[in-house]
């Protein structure tokens, strides 16, 4: 599995072990590499970019994932990444129940009343009696 994402990205050392790439600009995907190290052994891991335009990310073995940081960036290797993509437009195809004017409009007048001194005590009683 492959995914290549572009933007403006950054990279930065959470702690020992643990990289987190994020886009700077929308939709904002996050990727936490851990144990990131060079294929190279002349490359050492801390002449890693800090700023970058592209980032590719290729599963291909249960043991490892390839990284590569930067359109013309050299190839990383991690062992496991988690890769964050939100997703602006989630829930438009959902039936979320919405207000109708005159629901709204008892609403606010319930929340008004409770705001008065004794408004509480006057929604109980109206409550007590519509269930007698």
């Amino acid at each position: 599995m492959q995914r290549i994402l572009s933007g403006s990205f950054r990279l930065d050392r959470l702690r020992s072990g643990l990289w987190r790439v994020r886009n700077t600009r929308s939709p904002h995907e996050i990727a936490l590499l851990r144990n990131l190290r060079a294929t190279e052994q002349n490359f050492p891991a801390d002449e890693l970019p800090e700023e970058f335009d592209a980032l590719r990310l290729e599963w291909n073995s249960p043991d490892s994932v390839a990284v590569v940081l930067g359109a013309a960036g050299r190839l990383l290797e991690a062992d496991s990444v988690v890769l964050h993509e939100p997703n602006e437009r989630l829930y438009d195809g959902l039936a979320l129940a919405r207000f109708t004017p005159d629901a709204r409009r008892f609403w606010q007048r319930i929340f008004w009343l409770v705001r008065l001194p004794g408004g509480r005590a006057l929604l109980r009683l109206v409550a007590r009696g519509r269930r007698a």
